[in-house]
């Protein structure tokens, strides 16, 4: 047995399932019956919350194939890995905070206003004529303050194995679905446990939430428009509670990294990057050069 995994005896068939570290549910590989731990024999954080998937696999692989569509430099190897057989639905782990943001910050708030003005221009017939134009200036007025806001269940990935900012782009979730965690929810699904330490998602958490503070401070600023914002900004984390949500998964490797494709398991939002295949843009360059030279010779023989 890999020591990153552990055996649990199927209640049904009494088969010995070897379950990976990072799991806490599977399928017996012989009579697939799930196989779920009870939150007594998780290690780290025990999920408080689940959230069910809503949408169907097909689903997911048909939003894959769409978004993949678009990105026709991505490799072969991420085209074959979504596929029925590759793309898995798991419940991610997550820590969900609230916290209060208090920022001073300092800006250039932009008034518009606007001046009517007359010139002159001639017709199609060449005739002279006066007419009244608009134009818009905008006058810039230096403002300073303080900007307090309350974040509520800002979410954090408490897998090692899925990016930050690779689940940034396929939220938010509907949280209000989620209901109190129960093993018996987990049965045919695949969960992993958590694998990043609270204190290391708090930090991911302020370091978020001071990211957001200067956007907010964008539309929370009088005027028509702003530039130059300076801020320093104080997070407060008040509480936190841990989550499953749906997400299904598709992974492939690229230069020797493996790169995940996301699909969120309630909206369908897909994320995750597309790397470009370094055949596909070498085939795309010499397709370029040989129909710049046939153009080229085609202008030399015209003429």
């Amino acid at each position: 047995m890999d020591v990153m995994s552990k055996t649990y005896e199927c209640g049904n068939c009494g088969a010995s399932t070897d379950l990976p570290a990072e799991q806490i549910s599977t399928m017996c590989a012989f009579c697939e019956s799930p196989l779920v731990l009870s939150p007594d024999s998780i290690e780290g954080p025990a999920p408080e919350l689940v959230a069910p998937f809503i949408i169907s696999k097909e689903m997911a692989l048909q939003k894959l194939a769409t978004h993949l569509k678009q990105q026709w430099l991505a490799p072969d190897a991420l085209r074959r890995a979504v596929s029925p057989s590759r793309v898995r639905a798991i419940q991610v782990p997550f820590f969900m905070f609230d916290a209060k943001a208090r920022s001073r910050y300092s800006a250039e708030v932009g008034i518009n206003w606007t001046e009517t003005y007359t010139d002159t221009e001639m017709d199609s017939e060449g005739n002279v004529q006066t007419v009244t134009r608009t134009r818009t200036h905008t006058e810039w007025f230096s403002r300073e303050g303080t900007h307090v806001y309350e974040y509520r269940k800002h979410l954090v990935c408490g897998s090692q194995g899925i990016e930050e900012k690779d689940t940034n782009y396929i939220e938010p979730f509907d949280i209000g679905k989620a209901i109190p965690f129960s093993p018996e929810l987990l049965a045919g699904v695949i969960s992993e446990r958590f694998t990043v330490s609270k204190e290391k998602a708090e930090q991911i958490c302020v370091e978020e939430l001071e990211q957001s503070e200067k956007q907010n401070l964008s539309s929370f600023l009088p005027g028509d428009s702003s530039r130059a914002i300076r801020c320093t900004t104080e997070v407060t984390i008040k509480n936190n509670a841990t989550i499953l949500l749906p997400i299904y998964v598709a992974s492939y490797k690229h230069d020797g990294k493996t790169i995940h494709l996301l699909v969120n398991g309630q909206s369908a939002q897909v994320g995750g990057d597309v790397p470009r295949s370094k055949t596909k843009i070498a085939l795309l360059i010499a397709w370029i050069i040989i129909f710049v030279l046939s153009s080229c010779c085609c202008v030399g023989v015209m003429t």
